[in-house]
């Protein structure tokens, strides 16, 4: 998440569906959350911001007396 404005509830759970094991399964090998959020507005103007992981890798490079990323 990135920002969340207004009074917005979040509430975590584990994903619906089949057995403990099976959605560790899912989790594990499809790349999915184990865990699922629900954002529920408490009121008029409230919006949240969202993005995905970055892609990639970020490292940091030391060239001389440098120091980049």
């Amino acid at each position: 998440m990135v920002y969340m404005k207004g009074d917005i509830e979040v509430k975590t759970k584990t994903r619906e569906g089949g057995i403990f094991f099976g959605k560790l399964k899912v989790s594990m090998l499809g790349g999915e959350s184990f865990f699922v959020n629900n954002y529920i507005a408490k009121g008029g103007g409230c919006s949240i911001g969202l993005t995905g992981a970055p892609i990639g890798d970020i490292s940091s490079v030391l060239e001389g007396s440098k120091e980049y990323g």
